[in-house]
């Protein structure tokens, strides 16, 4: 996580990061973090200039977003 916030503080438009640390809190088992990451991922891949490179995954994101709120 330390080195992913790094990543982020180096280049905050890049989405990929913020889904990378999405996917280290969903594993953890921390829902609400890994949803609000997750949302984080897909607002800034909408307004990125990273987005035109390497998007991230929307499908999955979106997928396991329904997945997390269902588990309320």
């Amino acid at each position: 996580r330390r080195y992913l916030g790094n990543a982020v503080v180096l280049e905050p438009g890049n989405p990929r990061h913020i889904f990378n640390m999405a996917i280290i809190e969903d594993r953890q088992g921390n829902r609400d973090a890994a949803m609000s990451l997750y949302e984080q991922a897909l607002e800034l891949d909408a307004v990125s200039s990273f987005a035109l490179k390497d998007s991230v995954p929307r499908d999955k994101i979106y997928d396991r977003l329904a997945i997390l709120r269902n588990q309320i």
